[in-house]
């Protein structure tokens, strides 16, 4: 089965950065899969990237949980030409089409093609309609949506939009080490890696929260430490550029270097806010 990965982020960037940063999307999606052991094949163009794998519980799993990926779908692929995208769609959603279903059609287009997106999306649903009875078109809240992709001479076919976790790619943007702790610095080391920063787990005993935070890397690094006053000395060993806190530090024999720079995300944050993205990590709840 083939998947069309979307990034957002990574298209605001110069050429030269935005290949260096979808080159390193491409390989955190690769050794993903990897440490599943099922094989997969990539390519990826402008704006897009392609994953070919034939787990799709394995594939989905992993494209929700890396950075950078903002969403995805599972496709059918198909030529540019208006008749064969015609005769696609009918084979491939005449399950969906019934009688009483709403229904409505989602075009897009890339290139240079005899028809426009609007073009594309009135021809469809009028063959559509032709084609099955019972049907109505809504394109507010239909039952059904179908959505085309046309690139160039290839079109892509897909019933669902998948979100992943956004933000940059898992690596692209240093390496900091952070406290794991609570909850609060959990969120705090998670949303660094969604900024791409490597993040090197340190904790005291809390295998919990980090085998969660380590799930969302695909190689995860983590320290267990006796006293977090140990954090200096691991910084400097590791050679990270920062240290990150979910609270404050002053209760901490903690002295801060010159060279460190210490991040703390969820300041700014409600405890509501925290825990919406603590149950979108799979944290759980250790307050009580």
């Amino acid at each position: 089965m083939l998947y069309l990965v979307r990034y957002g982020e990574i298209g605001l960037k110069s050429p030269q950065v935005r290949r260096r940063l979808r080159d390193r999307l491409v390989t955190n999606i690769q050794d993903s899969f990897l440490n599943e052991g099922v094989e997969c094949l990539t390519s990826a163009e402008e704006g897009r990237v392609y994953v070919r794998s034939e787990n799709h519980e394995v594939a989905s799993h992993i494209l929700s949980r890396t950075f950078g990926v903002v969403s995805f779908s599972a496709v059918e692929e198909c030529s540019s030409s208006m008749e064969d995208i015609k005769k696609n769609v009918m084979e491939h959603f005449k399950d969906d089409l019934k009688e009483g279903v709403s229904f409505a059609i989602r075009a897009r287009r890339t290139g240079t093609h005899p028809y426009s997106s609007q073009d594309l999306a009135v021809e469809l649903g009028s063959a559509v309609m032709s084609a099955f009875e019972g049907l109505s078109v809504d394109l507010t809240e239909p039952d059904l949506e179908i959505f085309v992709e046309v690139r160039g001479k290839d079109v892509y076919l897909y019933r669902e939009i998948i979100r992943g976790p956004a933000g940059l790619p898992l690596g692209s943007q240093g390496k900091v080490l952070g406290r794991v702790e609570d909850i609060n610095d959990a969120v705090s080391c998670w949303l660094m890696m969604k900024r791409g920063c490597k993040v090197h787990f340190t904790h005291r005993n809390r295998d919990d929260l980090v085998k969660v935070l380590e799930s969302w890397d695909p190689k995860p690094r983590s320290h267990q430490v006796h006293d977090y006053s140990e954090m200096d000395d691991l910084a400097k060993k590791l050679k990270v550029e920062g240290l990150v806190f979910g609270n404050d530090i002053d209760n901490l024999e903690f002295e801060k270097k010159e060279f460190l720079a210490i991040f703390f995300p969820v300041v700014g944050l409600s405890a509501e806010e925290i825990s919406s993205l603590a149950e979108r990590i799979g944290l759980e709840d250790d307050s009580h």
